[in-house]
């Protein structure tokens, strides 16, 4: 990956997507710290858009959705060999506007009717993992193999762990798929979605430090 050094805007595209995703963890734990409108175990972060939490929701969405964008491009302008960088690139870009579509599409409040637009939010949100989780098997082999061509010991590090995050993730993709479809597991969506969703994070942070890196 060290073609990115010698793109001046795909490299800043990536340091760009680290501080987002960095900021992206800040104000998600800040979420957390906040008197919560959810339960952390029984609803999801959508619940999160409502009430006192609704304007950091938003800009946590926001943020997110930079962090995406600037991956995509980084992915784009500064892995010309990689052969899935196209792929990659629609993938994260789709990952990139779902956040935002589901500002305008948000969950009615608890106790509310889901109605039309709450249809619309979860089928949003079901696109966005599938986009995040996608490519994540790819990423991890790009950055194993180019810690193996450089010989950089960090960067063997960072693609391990990505390979170890790319199965957490999926496990949690399953057990989020499951506790939304079964009655039984219900009750456990939000402790799966977080699972989820901070695996996700912490993904994407390590490799645009590998992209970085270069």
């Amino acid at each position: 990956m060290d073609t990115i050094h010698s793109q001046p805007v795909a490299l800043a595209a990536a340091v760009i997507a680290l501080i987002l995703w960095a900021v992206r963890i800040v104000v998600f734990v800040r979420l957390h710290t906040m008197r919560p409108p959810a339960h952390l175990v029984h609803d999801t972060v959508s619940d999160y858009a409502n009430g006192s939490t609704g304007r950091l929701f938003r800009v946590m969405s926001v943020v997110t959705a930079g962090a995406w964008t600037g991956t995509a491009f980084a992915v784009l302008l500064g892995l010309p060999g990689w052969d899935y960088r196209i792929p990659c690139f629609i993938i994260l870009l789709v990952a990139a506007v779902t956040p935002l579509l589901m500002i305008a599409a948000p969950i009615p409040p608890q106790g509310a009717r889901l109605g039309a637009r709450g249809i619309v939010h979860y089928l949003l949100a079901i696109i966005n993992f599938a986009a995040a989780y996608s490519p994540a098997d790819r990423i991890a082999a790009l950055v194993r193999g180019a810690a193996g061509h450089d010989g950089s010991p960090l960067a063997a590090v960072i693609g391990a762990v990505l390979g170890v995050l790319a199965v957490v993730m999926l496990v949690a993709l399953i057990a989020l798929i499951a506790s939304l479809v079964l009655r039984k597991l219900r009750r456990i969506v939000g402790l799966t979605e977080r699972a989820f969703l901070w695996t996700v994070v912490v993904f994407y942070t390590l490799f645009t430090v590998a992209l970085v890196m270069g």
